[in-house]
């Protein structure tokens, strides 16, 4: 049993009952991200979801309020995206109307001092230090293959924030986008397992009633040219390279959405599917590629990653390009259908036995204004024919599209030979057989 529902300030909720369920879950969306920062606070959302844990109405620092929390289940588990930030956990059924109000207070009522945003500062630039090498440059693939496809603005900014722009940003600056973007116009908030329906509707009118209702979060329009072939960023140490394959795709919208979810699965769905099996199984090249679908509210990104020996990068290259280019001329084969229907099928029967994974997909569906729920996407996934996926291959995985991003220590004969690769690219609207 699933009910929506509107609070008067604008926030969305579904509620969707369970009652096979031992646990309860939530997911509280927020439609505010990397893409929406302005230039001088790259980095703003990440810190505000980092300082909104040092404490709130009742819970003055982040210990009081994580072991308030811990008491109901699960730990509160936060992030942010290019595009959203999310806050999910899992509570004993008893204990979930306590949590919510816990994440209630969270939200409306968070404390800003400035010595609490100057401590999660320094968290932060700690996380950072993962994506940098020790000149300080950004060695992420994933940050440097966004800013090839996107450029300095919107997508092409790193989630995390720019180092240099972090140690600018002030307590004033977190409460003025919390004030901004945390609002009911610009939430969602899905809640499932064994739920009273009756009594979840008070606790949600109490904990997050008092929001404001404000306005949704626009985004600027990204840029619509292809951007870089090819970007290679030099990083010493180490023995492998990373490398990333993305294709800018259409909105995750319609009848182009099953599709696009089928051609990422024969791509990558298992140690059985195309990717795996050439580069892992065949060549021996890779330990793991994987290929993801990323969706945005105008469009959405199709990614294949790997790390392989720097002498082995070409040829992964090449491996991904063949079997991108099977995918567009050669069917999928009977054998391959049935097991893409199959962990279909297991997929929607595992999502029934898990609340968080239904609170999630519940609120995503929210968030985006989706009005087929994720089930139905997910019986359109398995009803896509083989020549439809191939179709779809030819259309949107076109080489005149691709952008390769790679960072490691290549010499200049195989940067040379990956720059002949991307010129020839974009002169072709097919991949030659």
């Amino acid at each position: 049993m699933s009910e929506t529902w509107v609070l008067g300030n604008g926030l969305r909720v579904v509620a969707e009952s369970l009652p096979h369920l031992s646990t309860t879950s939530f997911c509280l969306m927020v439609g505010i991200g990397s893409r929406h920062e302005d230039d001088g606070a790259s980095g703003l959302t990440h810190l505000l979801e980092h300082v909104l844990f040092r404490g709130c109405a009742g819970y003055p620092d982040a210990q009081s309020f994580n072991a308030a929390f811990e008491a109901c289940g699960s730990a509160l588990d936060a992030a942010t995206s290019r595009d959203m930030m999310t806050f999910e956990a899992s509570t004993i059924p008893g204990a979930l109307h306590d949590a919510l109000g816990l994440l209630g207070a969270m939200v409306t009522a968070p404390g800003f001092a400035e010595s609490d945003v100057a401590l999660e500062r320094s968290v932060i630039v700690e996380e950072l230090q993962d994506e940098l090498d020790d000149r300080g440059r950004d060695v992420d693939v994933d940050n440097i293959a966004k800013r090839a496809m996107f450029g300095r603005t919107g997508l092409g900014r790193k989630i995390g924030g720019d180092v240099s722009d972090l140690t600018r940003l002030t307590a004033a600056d977190c409460r003025a986008w919390h004030q901004r973007f945390f609002c009911g116009e610009n939430m969602t908030l899905s809640v499932t397992g064994p739920l009273d329906l009756v009594a979840l509707r008070e606790v949600i009118e109490a904990g997050f009633g008092e929001l404001p209702a404000g306005r949704a979060a626009q985004a600027a329009a990204e840029p619509t040219s292809d951007g870089t072939a090819f970007t290679f960023q030099h990083r010493t140490g180490g023995s492998q390279s990373d490398l990333q394959l993305a294709w800018r795709l259409p909105a995750l919208r319609g009848d182009v959405a099953p599709v696009l979810n089928m051609l990422q699965r024969l791509l990558d769905d298992g140690t059985s599917s195309r990717l795996r099996h050439r580069l892992v199984d065949d060549l021996g090249i890779a330990y793991h590629v994987g290929a993801a679908l990323e969706e945005y509210e105008e469009l959405s990104v199709l990614t294949i990653e790997t790390q392989t020996l720097h002498r082995s990068v070409i040829d992964a290259v090449d491996a991904i390009i063949g079997v991108v280019g099977q995918a567009a001329s050669q069917l999928a084969t009977a054998q391959e259908v049935r097991s893409l229907r199959a962990r279909l099928e297991y997929e929607r029967r595992a999502l029934a036995d898990s609340s968080s994974g239904v609170a999630y997909l519940s609120g995503h569906d929210l968030l985006r204004g989706r009005s087929q729920p994720w089930r139905d996407r997910l019986r359109r996934a398995a009803e896509v024919e083989p020549s439809t996926i191939a179709a779809c291959a030819r259309d949107f995985l076109s080489p005149l599209g691709l952008h390769l991003t790679v960072v490691g220590d290549l010499g200049p004969v195989q940067r040379a030979a990956l720059r002949r690769r991307a010129h020839r690219w974009r002169g072709q609207q097919r991949w030659l057989a």
